[in-house]
């Protein structure tokens, strides 16, 4: 349930939005318009707008099917008719407002029937012996207090009550458009007074019944995200294809990395790069190089001992580093893919227990 408190104009507009939504056609949400005075309660239509379109007419006319109006209960009585028409006599000759359809606002009515409690309450206050000054006693004699056709002239509206905080115990109409006329009918009155309510009609609910405290799918549509429309798999076989298309680039990206890799050989090492460290003219290796802690002949570093025999490897230095020479008796390679391949994942291994591969 929805209250909706607003002027016509917007009140149709925010129906018209609800209609856009679906939130009238299934008949889940009420809505409960607050409105002040709805004119001449023979022809009300808040949802008819002259300029508007006949079809956002029908749509505002469909929409207002959920629509219940709360509005101060226009007085019936002979009195009510009478005064009616004096007040509309009086603002065409001294005020030049004429009066087309529509009836006297019964607040006007409220406005001279305060003067008539006044009037009540500074009699109370002078019978008392107050002052007619005295505003806090002729307050008080209007406070928790009903008035009715024994005290002052008979009412428009039947006995006036006013609670102990002053505030007047009104009449309220519920109305409700009937379907066919497109008219607000009042459907319900309840009476300030006694405190009662009492019904003149049927409510025509849309979808044929009261909604629910809850609507069927809730009200971010949380109990219904099993049922999907045609978007919502629209929008999930586009999510799948952009998966798929992200997992296929991903496999292209590396394949195309990998065959780059293999076409830049970068495992070939260019002799003239190599700067061979070769023994002198005694036999006996150079220089030593420091590699942390440990000396190396340049020349070249045990490798094993074979037939009781010290044997050394070539070294040399590239770019920087020294590193074994080691000469392979092949005349022809043929560089495969999968040579290429196991050439690369040698000179991409590192690990601290091995000898690096720099190249070939």
């Amino acid at each position: 349930v929805l209250v909706v408190c607003g002027s016509p104009g917007n009140v149709r507009r925010i129906m018209l939005a609800a209609a856009g939504l679906n939130m009238v056609a299934t008949g889940e949400y009420a809505f409960f318009n607050i409105e002040i005075f709805t004119g001449t309660s023979a022809n009300y239509k808040p949802w008819h707008n002259a300029s508007d379109s006949d079809e956002r007419n029908e749509i505002a006319k469909k929409a207002y099917e959920a629509v219940l109006t709360v509005t101060a209960r226009a007085p019936s009585s002979d009195q009510y008719k009478n005064f009616s028409s004096h007040v509309k006599k009086i603002a065409q000759e001294e005020f030049g407002y004429k009066y087309e359809e529509e009836s006297v606002n019964p607040y006007v009515a409220g406005f001279f029937e305060g003067v008539l409690v006044y009037a009540a309450a500074l009699n109370s206050t002078l019978r008392e012996g107050g002052a007619i000054t005295d505003g806090h006693h002729i307050v008080a004699n209007m406070w928790n207090r009903t008035f009715d056709s024994n005290v002052v002239p008979p009412w428009f509206t039947g006995n006036i009550s006013i609670d102990a905080r002053g505030d007047r115990k009104a009449d309220y109409s519920l109305l409700d458009m009937n379907p066919v006329t497109g008219i607000f009918e009042s459907v319900a009155t309840y009476y300030g007074e006694s405190e009662s309510l009492e019904f003149m009609g049927n409510i025509t609910w849309p979808g044929g019944r009261p909604p629910r405290d809850q609507p069927e799918c809730g009200f971010d549509n949380s109990r219904c995200s099993e049922a999907q429309g045609p978007w919502s798999i629209v929008a999930g076989m586009l999510a799948l294809l952009v998966v798929a298309m992200a997992v296929g680039s991903v496999f292209i990206y590396r394949h195309y990395k990998l065959e780059a890799d293999l076409a830049s050989m970068t495992w070939r090492v260019s002799w003239e790069d190599v700067e061979v460290v070769e023994k002198t003219k005694h036999g006996k290796c150079g220089s030593k190089i420091s590699i942390g802690k440990i000396s190396v002949n340049t020349c070249g570093s045990v490798d094993s001992l074979v037939d009781s025999r010290q044997v050394f490897i070539r070294t040399g230095r590239y770019k920087g580093v020294t590193v074994a020479i080691k000469k392979i008796h092949k005349d022809r390679v043929d560089l495969a893919r999968p040579m290429l391949i196991q050439l690369k994942r040698m000179k991409d291994l590192q690990y601290e227990h091995l000898v690096r591969f720099i190249g070939v």
